[in-house]
Formats: C-alpha cells, structure tokens, sequence
C-alpha cells in the first residue's frame, strides 16, 4: 500500500505496488517482478531475504516503462541498468507507471555446489545434444527442430564450445520465440475477454512465459482468464475545492478495454431523494483511456465514482480506488 495526498481534500491509501517472487529450479538465483502502478510518483520499496539465500551485490535490472501512463506501443522502453550495492536487506526505488524486473544470483557455497553437481549431471553426448535441442525448440518455437537447426547446435555443444545455458538463451530470445509468445498472449484475451491485451499486460505476460522456470502455458491462460477489471480516475476538473460550471469532465483508463464502464455522481446530504445520483451524460472511450462528462442539476458537493464490468461468464464489477469531491456553486 502507498500512500499519497488526494488533490481535493483528505489522504487516501492506494495499493499501487505488485510484487512477484520466483526461484529458479537451480536454485540459484530469484527473480523478482514489482509493478508500480501509481500514474506520476516512484515508490521506494524495501527487499529482503531470510534464509540461507545469501544475494550478490551485483544484480542486474530491467525496466519497461514510457513517458506517462498512457505512452503509446512505440513509446515503451525497455531500460537496463545495475545495482551494486545489494544485499539481504535493502532499498530500491520502483519508478511510476512501470515494471522492473531483478534477479539475484545466490553467494552462498550451497548454491554454487548445487549448480556444479547439475551441470556435471548433463548430457553432452550426440544423442543428449538432440534432446536438447528438441525441447528448446518445442519449449520456445512450439515446434519440433529442424534438420539445419541440429547440425547448427550439434558441434558447439557435444565439443563444448558452447554451453546449454548460452544456447537456450539464444532461442527464449529469438524473434520466432517472442513472436510466438506474443500470438498466444492475443489470442488468450481475444478469447476470454473479446479484446485485445494492453501495451503494459502483453510485456508483462510475454516475459513471463520467456523467464519463468515454473509458469507454463496453461497457468498463463488460466491466470488471463480470472483477470478481473481495473478502472482508475485520473481527475475530474475542478478549480480547488469548488467548481463554477455545471459540466465535470472525468478522465481515467479501465483494463481490461472492453469492461462496461459506468460514471456517475452522487450527491451528499441528500439522502431520502430518489434522484440523489447523476450518471454521465457522455461516455467516450480510446482503447483504455475514457472521458466522462457529467451535468450537475443543482448547487452542492457531489463524490464521483466510475465501475467497470467485465462480462464474461462469471461477471465482474470492480469501482475505482478514488472516490473524489467535487462542490459546485452557481
């Protein structure tokens, strides 16, 4: 939970930040995924470690983020950079509207006897290589290796001039693999959801399948399948605390695009009148962005609140964390 100061009139918590945890089966490294999503302030957040599991102070660090929340496809980055202060108690500042990506190498002598015993285990032999090479290709290309893909891997890797991990690195980034990984990422939204997926959702799902040692493709379509949607006022316009027209225009984005989206504003004090609450006269939506316009009938302060429905076979409401005041004076 991060807390933050509403521009109206109170202090509200919001739950901005998402962490996710997993160890490779080797057991020598932990990968760690945190996704601010709070629209313009950074988050610091605190990482550590209880065990045996002893991390480098080198770790390396991915970012995917963009100018704003709403950067367009084109305006994603991905950002690399390096901590070297790490240890089994530390800070690191999580930037808004973005996701990073940590991997922590273990120190300890545990780790690094348990990766030697695993890589003198392997099979270089000829017939090793291939089985290999087919579950790389199965694994990454959905499909089995072809006759130029053995003869090109055979002879690095049964002479040792390369090793197994520098290999499978090689295939998770190919363009045949994203391309395949971004496929089926769309046609599981389209599916469950008769949408497309979000610039943000599609980063975040393609790396999952690429770099998770235990998510497979049917934990990934049934976890887009149980996505619940998630709508967020950005503001309604006002000027401080009171407004002089009549006219409140929202702004704010709802995921997944195809939700039903209601706006309305329910006016304070009046609560043994039957019309105490005014829906939006004017909804528009942009892919995930929308713009609501609401006519306030009378003088008085009003909350403003937008719910977002996803239809599917098990329908899900979801209302925005804020819930803003507005006063309106003729």
């Amino acid at each position: 939970w991060f807390k933050m100061k509403d521009p109206t009139w109170q202090n509200i918590e919001y739950p901005f930040l998402s962490v996710q945890a997993v160890r490779t089966v080797k057991g020598d490294s932990i990968r760690i995924v945190a996704i601010n999503k709070c629209p313009d302030s950074a988050i610091t957040a605190t990482i550590k470690y209880e065990g045996r599991f002893n991390p480098k102070s080198d770790v390396h660090v991915s970012e995917i983020n963009g100018q704003s929340l709403f950067a367009k496809k084109e305006k994603i980055m991905l950002l690399e950079r390096k901590i070297e202060s790490a240890s089994k108690n530390f800070s690191y500042v999580i930037p808004a509207h973005s996701i990073t990506f940590m991997e922590f190498a273990d120190n300890t002598m545990y780790s690094q006897n348990v990766t030697a015993r695993h890589e003198d285990s392997l099979n270089y032999s000829p017939q090793g290589v291939k089985v290999f090479i087919r579950k790389l290709c199965n694994r990454y290309y959905w499909r089995n290796p072809k006759p130029q893909e053995l003869s090109k891997w055979m002879k690095p890797l049964v002479n040792r001039e390369m090793s197994r991990d520098s290999v499978a690195q090689i295939f998770r980034n190919g363009e045949e693999a994203q391309e395949k990984r971004e496929k089926f990422i769309v046609d599981c939204y389209q599916r469950q959801h008769k949408c497309a997926p979000t610039d943000s959702s599609l980063i975040f799902w393609c790396h999952c399948l690429a770099n998770s040692d235990s998510l497979d493709t049917l934990e990934v379509r049934s976890r887009i399948a149980h996505i619940e949607p998630e709508v967020r006022i950005s503001h309604p316009s006002y000027s401080g605390e009171i407004i002089k027209k009549d006219t409140v225009h929202v702004i704010g984005t709802v995921d997944p695009s195809n939700s039903d989206l209601s706006v309305i504003a329910t006016r304070k004090g009046r609560m043994s009148e039957t019309n105490n609450t005014v829906p939006a006269s004017k909804t528009v939506k942009n892919g995930n962005a929308f713009d609501a316009y609401i006519i306030l009938p009378d003088a008085g302060s009003y909350s403003i609140e937008a719910t977002a429905t996803l239809s599917t076979a098990n329908p899900v409401t979801q209302s925005s964390d804020q819930c803003y005041e507005v006063k309106y004076e003729r």
